[in-house]
């Protein structure tokens, strides 16, 4: 039984809050860190390369988010209003 978990684990697609835990976000994820505010700042925060511009749009959208966006991510764009 182990020995299956263990198989199936490797082989099964990791999800967003899987691969944020375990540091695996790459680029290609970028798209699934879009479709939520929290999930865009730690995108921007914990992944070199990241479109700052964009993460930021779905950041802000909760204010406690656009203050930490602002002060925690380099190329913040630290004058922008929340929406």
């Amino acid at each position: 039984m182990l020995e299956a978990l263990i198989r199936d684990e490797k082989t099964a697609p990791k999800s967003f809050g899987y691969k944020l835990r375990n540091n695996l976000l790459t680029l290609e994820d970028q798209e699934e860190a879009l479709t939520s505010p929290k999930w865009a700042y730690y995108f921007a925060r914990n992944v070199k390369g990241a479109d700052i511009k964009v993460c930021q749009e779905q950041a802000v959208k909760s204010p406690r988010l656009a203050y930490r966006f602002a002060k925690d991510i380099p190329g913040a764009d630290v004058k922008r209003e929340t929406c």
